[in-house]
């Protein structure tokens, strides 16, 4: 569709008609990346959403994180299927993989010291969590679009991703934490609009938003001490999962 401006004074209509073109064409649009339930999790039913949408979280009854000493990163990888997650290269799943691997350890990261020990015993027992994680969604601005889009006013596209995760008790296997987490990215920032020229980056945002949503709620379960948080133990089997 073409659009054609006669003279500087109708430029304001022109820009509306440019708009319905690239709506009419397809090629202007937000992510729209939603919660997903691809099997990864155990209890779908259980999970309480959030007022926005973005987050839905399961806690065990009676869990109390203040009991665990540390929390393992056992494994991230990619759970679903669909075409956008189809579409990523070998190295573009690698790249969101370590962007999320680093974000919940710089999340979950110790803030405060090991209990003393007396005598050289530690004064409680605590034990170790582990957590799973994967990105079960993904989205990519229109990249070309926006570059043309930022000639005459602001890049629309946007992109985003979904995740779902689990922390069990690394012993038992018993599961203490699940919650699903997706958003877009925005170009209602600077830092969002320079994102919106990058594939994968409106995509890390989001991963850590999620990171830290999932810190937060672990964090605020009721039986935390306040202020403590559990260290983070250097991955278990490592980055994996596909």
């Amino acid at each position: 569709m073409r659009v054609h401006c006669l003279s500087a004074g109708i430029a304001g209509r022109c820009m509306g008609y440019l708009l319905l073109a690239l709506a009419a064409l397809g090629l202007a649009g937000c992510a729209a990346n939603q919660s997903t339930k691809t099997g990864y999790l155990d209890r779908y039913d259980d999970l309480v959403a959030s007022a926005d949408g973005k987050t839905a979280v399961y806690l065990r009854p009676g869990f109390t994180p203040a009991e665990f000493e540390s929390v393992v990163v056992d494994m991230v990888g990619f759970a679903g299927k669909s075409v956008r997650l189809d579409g990523l290269s070998a190295e573009e799943r690698d790249a969101l993989k370590l962007h999320l691997t680093l974000g919940l350890e710089r999340q979950l990261a110790p803030e405060l010291a090991p209990a003393p020990a007396v005598n050289g015993v530690p004064s409680a027992v605590l034990r170790r969590a582990k957590l799973r994680a994967a990105i079960t969604d993904f989205d990519a601005p229109n990249t070309a679009m926006n570059v043309v889009m930022a000639v005459v006013l602001v890049p629309l596209s946007t992109g985003g991703a979904s995740t779902e995760f689990e922390i069990r008790d690394a012993a038992s296997d018993q599961l203490l934490l699940a919650m699903t987490c997706s958003d877009a990215g925005s170009v209602t920032s600077w830092k969002g609009m320079k994102e919106a020229f990058g594939r994968l980056d409106h995509a890390k945002t989001v991963l850590d938003a999620c990171a830290d949503k999932l810190a937060a709620q672990w964090r605020q379960t009721p039986g935390t001490a306040t202020g403590a948080a559990p260290t983070l133990a250097p991955p278990g089997t490592g980055v994996g999962g596909g």
